[in-house]
């Protein structure tokens, strides 16, 4: 997913500038413009933070992912498909206690990261508009 067209598509829909945008978000010019040219991937923060201004909801296999939810469904999904920690650390190359401490909700991942995971465990990752 293009996730740097996608919000910047939703900024225009809205006919703001992007300073507007930072200004309404609380995040820095820079910060929405390096996602918005793929020059940075959005930390879970800043991910969240423009999901709720566009009024869009992540969802991985049509739950809607919260802060609280995300590590829950990573954690049941894995345990469901019957995979180790150590699975999905190969497959996707983050390393296994980062990914507990994801399920534990102690970290987030940062979108390239949510991505790989989501493909890993057989999730589909769908923005949803509110």
């Amino acid at each position: 997913m293009d996730i740097g067209a996608y919000f910047k598509g939703k900024r225009l829909e809205r006919g703001l500038k992007l300073h507007e945008a930072a200004d309404h978000v609380g995040l820095s010019e820079r910060t929405i413009g390096d996602v918005e040219r793929n020059e940075n991937k959005p930390s879970w923060r800043t991910f969240m933070e423009l999901l709720r201004f566009y009024n869009v909801s992540l969802c991985l296999d049509t739950e809607i992912v919260t802060d609280y939810s995300f590590g829950l469904i990573l954690n049941a999904k894995r345990k469901a498909n019957k995979q180790t920690l150590n699975d999905i650390s190969k497959a996707t190359g983050v390393y296994l206690t980062t990914i507990s401490t994801y399920e534990r909700g102690e970290q987030f991942p940062k979108f390239d990261t949510l991505e790989r995971l989501a493909q890993a465990l057989g999730l589909e990752l769908e923005l949803i508009e509110n």
